[in-house]
């Protein structure tokens, strides 16, 4: 069976995820289930911590990527709640403003720990949760 080819010419990538690969349990869980049912179903997946050239400059592949992806999933955690690692704070900057400059951009959030919006300190998630566009 041929796989379907989601990828909008414009962009090298259907979806970016961000999250916090200090959390053992989520990455795995990417790394075995989750990034593979995507490609599954024929999405070109771009997950830094599986794909991100070694001794690169991660500012500049960061921005560079979610540029030429069509949609970023970005994993609220507790952890990423607490202390908000700054690499995963650009990612969300970045895909922030994509989401509102460009129409055909989407930003799914997903609230992986089930977070209320009072236990997070940075307000672009706050404003996910509080609108209920999270899943």
């Amino acid at each position: 069976m041929r796989q379907r080819e989601h990828c909008y010419k414009q962009y090298e990538y259907d979806i970016y995820i961000s999250m916090d690969d200090g959390n053992e349990l989520l990455l795995r869980w990417m790394l075995h289930r989750f990034c593979p049912a995507l490609k599954k179903h024929g999405y070109k997946v771009y997950f830094p911590p599986r794909d991100m050239s070694v001794g690169c400059f991660r500012e500049e592949s960061i921005r560079k990527t979610i540029e030429r992806s069509r949609c970023v999933i970005g994993f609220i955690t507790l952890s990423f709640a607490r202390e908000i690692d700054e690499w995963m704070a650009l990612e969300w900057r970045i895909a922030w403003q994509k989401y509102i400059s460009v129409y055909d951009r989407k930003l799914i959030c997903i609230n992986y720990d089930q977070l209320r919006y009072r236990d997070i300190e940075w307000p672009i998630l706050q404003k996910f949760l509080r609108w209920g566009t999270c899943i």
